[in-house]
């Protein structure tokens, strides 16, 4: 019951920070300004804020369920992923800028890619050993 909770209020407010998204760019192709604009854009990075906690809320919960082996499969893959987003943002650095390659820079850029394609499997890994 509780992980369908967590499931059922991460897509709340994931359709909310979609509409929300949706609106936001709106406003700003349309150059609105005022005190609602002001507003929304703090709801929105409320409700931005409440989805990452929510994210992160559902994945420990699921976490603390998973097998060893499952466990230790998602790191190995979120490790091999994490080299290979490194050494792709390597590779585009060098093209677009040529000999200034910061290897800190590229690396730390695959960190929150990585995190959150492993949390998103976590959370979504039930269903998948379900189609297996």
């Amino acid at each position: 019951m509780a992980k369908k909770v967590g499931e059922k209020i991460i897509g709340i407010f994931s359709i909310l920070f979609i509409i929300g998204t949706v609106i936001l760019i709106w406003m700003m192709n349309k150059d609105m300004k005022g005190k609602f604009v002001g507003k929304f854009v703090v709801i929105y990075l409320y409700v931005l804020f409440l989805l990452i906690i929510a994210i992160i809320c559902t994945t420990l919960f699921r976490l603390k369920n998973l097998k060893l082996a499952d466990i230790k499969k998602i790191i190995y893959k979120g490790l091999y992923s994490f080299f290979i987003y490194g050494i792709l943002f390597c590779i585009l650095d060098y093209f677009f800028k040529g000999n200034k390659l910061d290897l800190y820079k590229n690396f730390s850029r695959g960190i929150p890619i990585v995190l959150g394609i492993c949390a998103f499997e976590i959370i979504l890994f039930k269903k998948k050993r379900e189609l297996q």
